[in-house]
């Protein structure tokens, strides 16, 4: 069972790209998907300033933390559970997607699969 993870993206971008501001939005946006399930947003530290800038060439470093206590996990179609309660996803290769939008309003999407396991 997952309760929380803890990892670390490193995101490289070629061109420069002024981060869209918005009111309770803010890029990049990750989320983390176990499999049957829904994603979780992460959470991050915030880099200082009003509008940062992701230089042309640079890597930028995310701590993130997802957490998952109170998710649930779905069973396969035509199988009946008999779990009361929540169900936390299992580790395994799980889905990390990020989102960034520029100030011109253009998207970038990204999915990559990572694997998940237990800390020891």
């Amino acid at each position: 069972m997952v309760l929380g993870v803890h990892l670390t993206a490193r995101v490289h971008v070629t061109q420069a790209i002024t981060l869209a501001t918005a009111a309770g939005v803010r890029y990049p946006r990750f989320r983390l998907i176990p499999p049957g399930s829904v994603g979780v947003e992460g959470t991050y530290s915030a880099p200082p300033g009003p509008s940062p800038t992701l230089a042309a060439g640079s890597t930028t470093t995310y701590d993130l933390a997802f957490d998952f206590r109170g998710l649930s996990v779905l069973p396969p179609a035509g199988r009946e559970v008999a779990i009361a309660g929540n169900v936390p996803p299992a580790p395994g290769t799980w889905l990390l997607e990020m989102q960034l939008v520029d100030q011109a309003g253009l998207s970038y999407d990204l999915t990559t699969p990572v694997t998940i396991v237990a800390a020891a």
